[in-house]
Formats: C-alpha cells, structure tokens, sequence
C-alpha cells in the first residue's frame, strides 16, 4: 500500500505485478486477482479506443494521450501519442503503438475522410469467433485495382523489374521499409506471463481490429480519394516526366518571350512590377492549355476529374531592381517564366500525405527540371537556327558562284561568236592581243565593267573565298559544339527520367499498393522523395560537409604529395556538369573568334590600304 501511494494508471498497475513475482504462491494467486480488477478501468479505455476512437480518460492515467490545438493536417504525426511512462511493464511496446496506431485510423477516417467509414470500420460481430473474423475482415478489405491507367500499362511493361517480394526492402534506405505483412506487428509481441489470460484476449482484439482498421484507411485513400491519380499528377505536371506537356510550356514561354521582345520597342517602360504581373495569365493559360491538351491530362482527367482542378501555378514575390527601361522590359517576363512552379492544392486527407515537406521537396525537383529543360530547348534552338542559316548561306554561295559560272560561259560563248564572224587572223597576233597586262596591287587594281561597277582581281576574289571558308568552318564548329552541348543535356534529362524518376516512381506504386497501414504507406512515399533528392541533386548536408573535410585534409597534406579525394554522391551528373562546361567554355571561344573575324580584317584593310597610300 505504501508503494502504491499516489500512483495511477499504468505505474500503478506495474506495482501490482511487481509484488505478484514475489516467489509466494498465495501472494502472486492474490496479487493478479487484485491487478485484474484494477485494470479494468484501463481495459475500457482500451476497447472505447480502438473500437470507436475516443479517449475515455477523465483521471488522466491511459497511456494514449492527444495534444490540444493541432491542426487536421498534422492529426496522424502530431495529435496522438503514446506516453512511455504510462504504460504497463506486462505490456510489451510494440501493442500499445498498434493500439495507438488502431485509435488514430479511427479519428483519421472520422475527421479527415467520411464519418460513414470510420462507423463502417467498427465490428459489430459478437457471434464471429476471432479466426472468423480476422477472414472476415481479409475478405472485406480486399483492394480493387485503383491504378491509374498510364501507371498500370507501365507497370505492365515492367513486369520483370525487380519483382517485389515481401523480404524486400528499399534500395538506399538505411533500415529498410517495414515488410508488407499484416502480423509484422503482432510477431514482435512477448510472449507475455501466460496467467494473464485477460492480456492474451486484449492482444487478440488489437490484432483482429488492427488487420481491418488500419488497412480500411490505406483503402480509403487509394480508391475513394484517388490518392495514386494525385501522385501520378505530381510525377507527369510536377515532376515534368509528361514530354507532351513539358513540350507545350516551352513553346509557350518561347512565344511569350518573343511577343515581348517585339513589343519592347514601341511602348515604354512601366515598371518591373508591371511586367511580372502581365506575365502571370499567360503563364497560369499556358498550364493549363498543356495539362488539358497531354495524354496524360486526358486520360487522368478522365477518371479524376478534380486533378486537373487542384493543379496551381505558385509565383515567389515580385523583386526588386535597379534595372534600366531597356534591360527590364523584356527580362521582368522571362524572370517570372524561370521563377514559377507548379503545385496542387490538395485538402485532408491527401494533404497529410503530400505535407508541405513533401511538396516543397517536389518544388525544388521541379525548378531543376524547368530549368534545365529550357537549357535544353534554348541550344536546341540555337543550333537549329545556326543550321538553317547555315544552309541558307551555303545555298546562297551556290548560287551565286553558279550565276558567275554561267555569266562567264555565256560571256566565252558570246566571244567565240564574233571570233567566228571576223576576219580570220594569226594565231599569235591573236593570242597577243587576248592577253590583259596584270595590274599593280593597289586602289587602281581594279576593272571597270560596262555596268560601272569596279569587279576586283584574282587576289581580292581568293581572299573573299578564304574569308568564307573559315567562317564556314567556324560556323560547323560552333554547330557541333552546340550538338555536343544538346547530347549532353539529352543524357542529363535521360538519367533524370529514365533512370531516377521512373524506376522510383514504379517501385513506390507497387509498394503501396501492398501497404497494410497508413505508416507503412507514409514510409514508403517519404522513401521515395529522399531517394529522388538525393540522385537529382549533387550533394546533401552529410556529403557537403564530408566534401569540404577532405579538401581541408588535402590542403594541409597536399605537400606531401596524398592523393585527394573528393566526396560526390552522384559522379554520373558530376561528370556530365564538367562535359556542359568544357563545351560551354570551346562554344564561347569559337563565338569570340567568330564575332572579331570582322573586326580583324577591317583592321588589316585599313593597314593595308594605309601602306598603299603611303606608298603612292
């Protein structure tokens, strides 16, 4: 009595069942019959918890307690709780989570999805013995496919990647997922004191409630509120894995682009505030004509309506700059087209799937995707107009060196004419007379047509072709640096895609489709985010950190000739960023040397044609 003083709850009922190990039969004989009705008010908390998700608690002695003011997104992280120090030493700790885990998919389903599911989820079924139940409840929770219908057809094409298996855990994650099963929980249970029979009955409650329950929220979410549609949403409009609709908002942001360029010219400045704001409804028309206008869009749209409707262009805060009139007009609009970023606005219980942690990271993902994207669509660009140019130069030399031709046979032909109809003379009087004496280089070298142009001789005609065959070839090496430029961002975006984002992305659909509760199913997505952030980005907090410990190791070893090594979690990008800026560096000093060709021959025209004036 005296030990028990001023104890409640799970402490007191530990005090109990310590006295019970004392050795003495009568004592343990009394002592469990004492703890069994003293836990009986803990016992109804328990059945009131996870048979209809309240918390009949008035002492404040369960060990499932709630915080006040929570809001309905954070009600699975944040709102319920398990206080270690209340729970019972006879109870092992892996129950009073599953019943914590049974209760909050209760209030879950109750507050975040339809009251009709959380009154549907309670048994009702007094006559069912519990192996009855527990089929019972694997019957009724058998999932329909709920697959969107691009997912499934992918999935199906990859049926042989990496088949899942229960043992399977995620590949990069430290600890691994929990194994899709449903008695993960109850395997890891103690065996527990075999007299306390009223324990073994609660466990078996916990896990017939625990096989529905838990698993009814899982299925809610997936085929009712679509959660898998909004996931695949992300991944095409987001994430910009849908060619089609990536392909409609750079021709979009290209024709904005240049309709501001051409209207700069014939209006003033207004204001840089101005400009981002008349740039914002052609942005918000652009996304959605491209999600409408996609397959994907179509297609999803179709069976989720309200998909298209959640997507929602966000734009940061307008900045602020000195900039002048000329410079701004055009550069505010192309600022916004680089700035936005594509989210969806999603309500409980999707949002406390996509948290603001989530979506954040998938904004991020999505700024590396534009912007990269626009890289790709610039140099493609600019290497098909430096083409079309190309071949438009090339044709217009053709023509006109087979117009000289032709003017020169017909000028041959007019000349053997009149020879055949003049008087016949000696043949070298004639050829003495055909020759014309090769002037001096210089202001006088040239001939006077009939026309009164001035046409220049040989060595004039022999520069001016030089001149055009390096500027021909420099103009193919910039078409091939800029070709070298576009493989490599194409290979940037393949691994990205083809290599990252979709094989991710089908490992995650299939693991949540064998997800038995709303933790398993919140692991596994928030899995699939950190991997995705970690091989779309270089470095993260540790690899940084770890990276500049080594180059300072280096640094102060560097003398006695240590090899250095440098800490990269992802060499494949590494590699390609260093290809992007070696051809960046070569197209740059190919496009100098292209723009002071001019310059440097009319500086050599004016030395030249200083020296001949100097010399006449």
């Amino acid at each position: 009595a005296e030990e028990a003083k001023g104890l409640k709850g799970g402490p007191l009922l530990s005090t109990i069942y310590a006295h019970s190990l004392r050795g003495d039969p009568e004592l343990r004989v009394l002592m469990l019959h004492i703890l069994k009705r003293a836990a009986e008010p803990v016992t109804d908390m328990i059945h009131a918890w996870i048979d209809h998700g309240e918390l009949r608690d008035p002492a404040d002695e369960f060990f499932v307690t709630q915080r006040s003011h929570c809001a309905v997104e954070d009600l699975w992280d944040k709102r319920y709780f398990v206080n270690v120090d209340r729970i019972p030493v006879f109870f092992p700790p892996s129950l009073a989570s599953e019943i914590l885990r049974v209760g909050k998919s209760l209030n879950f389903m109750r507050l975040c999805m339809d009251p009709a599911e959380a009154e549907a989820a309670d048994f009702r079924f007094p006559s069912l013995s519990a192996p009855a139940r527990v089929s019972f409840a694997v019957e009724q929770s058998k999932r329909r496919t709920c697959l969107p219908p691009t997912v499934e057809s992918e999935l199906a094409r990859h049926c042989d990647e990496n088949a899942l298996r229960k043992e399977e855990t995620w590949r990069g994650a430290e600890g691994g997922l929990p194994r899709s099963d449903g008695e993960k929980t109850f395997a890891a249970f103690a065996k527990g004191d075999a007299e306390l029979a009223w324990v073994n009955e609660l466990r078996e409650k916990v896990r017939v409630s625990s096989a529905t329950k838990n698993k009814r929220v899982v299925t809610c979410l997936l085929e009712k509120h679509q959660l898998l549609f909004y996931l695949e949403g992300i991944r095409k409009f987001i994430l910009l894995e849908d060619g089609e609709f990536t392909r409609s908002l750079l021709e979009a942001a290209e024709s904005h682009e240049e309709q501001r360029r051409s209207q700069s010219a014939e209006r003033e400045f207004q204001g840089l505030c101005a400009e981002g704001i008349a740039a914002q409804p052609a942005i918000l028309a652009a996304v959605d004509a491209a999600a409408r206008g996609s397959g994907a869009g179509a297609a999803l749209s179709e069976i989720c309506p309200a998909l298209l409707h959640a997507l929602r262009v966000r734009f940061p805060p307008a900045p602020v700059s000195g900039a002048t009139a000329g410079e701004a007009v055009g550069s505010v609009s192309a600022q916004r087209w680089n700035e936005f970023y594509l989210d969806f606005k999603l309500g409980p219980p999707l949002s406390c799937v996509c948290t603001p942690g989530v979506m954040g990271a998938f904004h991020k993902m999505f700024c590396l995707q534009w912007k990269l994207r626009r890289a790709a669509h610039a140099v493609t660009s600019a290497w098909l107009q430096g083409r079309s140019l190309y071949r438009l130069q090339q044709a217009l030399q053709q023509r006109k060196e087979k117009r000289v031709r032709e003017n020169r046979q017909a000028a041959n032909s007019g000349q053997g004419n009149s020879a055949r109809q003049g008087p016949s003379t000696p043949r070298g009087i004639s050829r003495r007379r055909s020759r014309t004496p090769t002037p001096a280089r210089g202001s006088a070298a040239l001939r006077r047509e009939e026309d009164g142009r001035d046409q220049p001789f040989l060595w004039e005609k022999l520069r001016e072709k030089e001149e055009q065959e390096q500027q021909s070839i420099a103009q193919q090496r910039c078409l091939g640096l800029l070709n070298e430029v576009a493989q490599a961002l194409s290979h940037l975006q393949v691994y990205l895609v083809e290599d990252l984002l979709n094989p991710t992305w089908r490992r995650m659909m299939r693991l949540l489709m064998a997800c038995n509760d709303f933790d398993e199913l919140l692991a596994v997505h928030q899995q699939c985010v950190e991997t995705l952030s970690d091989g779309m980005f270089l470095y993260d907090a540790e690899t940084l950190q770890s990276q500049l410990q080594a180059q300072q190791n280096a640094s102060t070893v560097g003398a006695a000739g240590g090899p250095s090594t440098s800490a990269c979690s992802n060499p494949i990008i590494m590699a390609l960023i260093q290809e992007l800026l070696f051809l960046v560096s070569q197209v740059t000093a190919t496009a100098v040397r292209v723009m002071l060709a001019p310059l440097e021959f009319g500086r050599d025209a004016h030395h030249r044609s200083f020296r001949q004036a100097r010399c006449s």
